[in-house]
């Protein structure tokens, strides 16, 4: 009971974190288009753009809606954020284990997500309404089939009606959701042999019924058509993105993710002198925590463009980095098969071969190149490493007398330090921004903004100028604390 109270103040913490985090948020470029009469025209044209909505009108209606309503309605945002990644990062935690090691690591990975990522998904509204929820329901739908909860009427129309709902959120997770509820379902038939869950099947009506209406918006055709978003089925070309951009994206830029599943291994290996090849692969580990380091120096010294594009980077250094990193990864799924126990090794390896299911569609993408869409990889890998974790930690301080509890207190306080800096980060930007877009020389001249926020990492777009837009503060220039909130 004590435990239960506890974590209850915890995450009721977390949700109060992201209630304030999304407060100060500042809005940018696609925001101020769903605010506007072009987000009003397609709320009442059922999403279906036309050329001058580019890629605008799709079937991403739920995501559609949330960001209509949150861009207009702050008080919305601040419970969309609060409620989403408080269930995501609750989720997270009880799929790994339900410990302080799994709750630990499940907010580090949300606080310390990688910037690019953090700056197109979290720190953006127009993509964090896209990306986020349907992240929560295929976790949902997870962590419901790893209890094996028995069937009842509640949970079989809950399931149908949280599938279809999950699919009208994003395209690529539109894909997976039914792709992994498929899968389920085989797994439970033909590999366990056993009788599959009722709610597994409305799970898939529900998958089903999502994605036809998502598909049958006819603006996919108008987009297959646009400029802006174009795509290939060119080897050469799906090779080429992978080498200079996408791969990064994929692997790369998970530095702190790259950096613990690294060590966590290297924990294992030397905490069993019965390991066959122990010290080559722990060298080998090491060379690749040398390697990540180096790497992600080198590409901060090249610059990344405020779209997280790497410019001017040389092609040996590309293809270098394609092999290390892609052999990493290919390391890490053998490493799981190697040295994981069995009831960690099937979970682990699905969740790294889910990753790679949520990214695999946009390798036919020829334009646009974005960072966000690699936020679900990031996440199973996430989860990944926080399994590798468990383990780690129970074969390293299984016979010493070491007290864990300790340790609990450093993380939890950590976590304190990280979160108390992130918000200050936001509280300072959001002040700034307030004063520079209240000027009246800006609000009512043609006049553009000269100056940016001090901590430009934590805008989307590394805060571009030219992404805010004058009406939008206009019409919020003389509200008061609440009226802002409650419009």
């Amino acid at each position: 009971m004590v435990k239960r109270f506890t974590k209850g103040i915890y995450f009721s913490f977390i949700f109060i974190f992201f209630v304030c985090f999304r407060y100060f948020l500042i809005l940018c470029s696609d925001d101020f288009f769903w605010a506007g009469d072009k987000g009003q025209y397609l709320l009442h044209h059922f999403f279906v753009g036309n050329s001058t909505f580019g890629g605008s009108g799709n079937g991403r209606y739920l995501g559609s809606i949330l960001e209509i309503y949150s861009v207009r309605h702050l008080i919305v945002g601040m419970l969309a954020y609060g409620i989403f990644l408080t269930l995501l990062i609750y989720l997270i935690y009880k799929i790994c284990g339900s410990n302080n090691i799994s709750l630990i690591l499940a907010t580090l990975a949300i606080l310390l997500i990688p910037t690019g990522i953090f700056t197109d998904v979290i720190a953006w509204n127009a993509a964090f309404v896209n990306y986020v929820p349907p992240m929560v329901t295929s976790l949902t739908f997870i962590w419901i089939n790893k209890q094996g909860l028995k069937d009842n009427y509640g949970l079989d129309v809950f399931l149908l009606i949280l599938m279809l709902c999950g699919q009208l959120f994003l395209e690529s997770m539109t894909i997976y959701q039914f792709l992994m509820v498929a899968f389920m379902i085989i797994l439970q038939k033909y590999v366990l042999k056993d009788k599959v869950s009722k709610y597994n099947y409305f799970a898939f009506v529900g998958s089903i019924i999502g994605t036809i209406l998502m598909v049958i918006n006819p603006s996919y055709h108008m987009i297959s058509n646009s400029s802006y978003r174009q795509t290939s089925h060119s080897i050469l070309q799906i090779m080429h993105n992978y080498v200079f951009q996408t791969h990064f994206y994929f692997l790369t830029f998970n530095f702190l993710l790259n950096v613990l599943i690294a060590i966590l291994f290297i924990m294992i290996l030397l905490s069993n002198k019965n390991i066959r090849f122990r010290k080559i692969i722990v060298t080998i580990l090491i060379g690749y925590l040398v390697y990540f380091v180096g790497i992600n120096k080198y590409i901060d010294y090249k610059t990344v463009s405020f779209l997280f594009i790497v410019n001017n980077l040389n092609k040996t250094i590309a293809y270098l980095d394609t092999f290390v990193m892609t052999s990493f990864w290919i390391l890490v799924l053998i490493l799981i098969l190697y040295l994981l126990p069995k009831n960690l090794k099937g979970l682990a390896i699905f969740f790294q071969i889910s990753g790679g299911i949520t990214a695999g569609p946009y390798l036919i993408v020829a334009s646009p190149l974005r960072v966000r869409e690699y936020f679900g990889n990031y996440i199973f890998m996430a989860l990944v490493a926080i399994l590798i974790a468990n383990y780690a930690f129970h074969v390293t301080f299984r016979n010493t007398n070491f007290n864990l509890s300790k340790l609990n207190f450093i993380s939890f306080i950590l976590v304190g330090l990280v979160s108390t800096n992130l918000l200050l980060i936001m509280g300072i930007n959001h002040n700034a921004n307030s004063i520079r877009t209240s000027n009246e020389a800006w609000l009512n001249t043609n006049k553009t903004l000269t100056t940016h926020v001090p901590f430009r990492k934590y805008v989307k777009n590394l805060d571009i100028l030219s992404g805010q837009t004058k009406f939008y503060y206009k019409n919020r220039s003389n509200m008061n604390f609440t009226q802002k909130i409650l419009h």
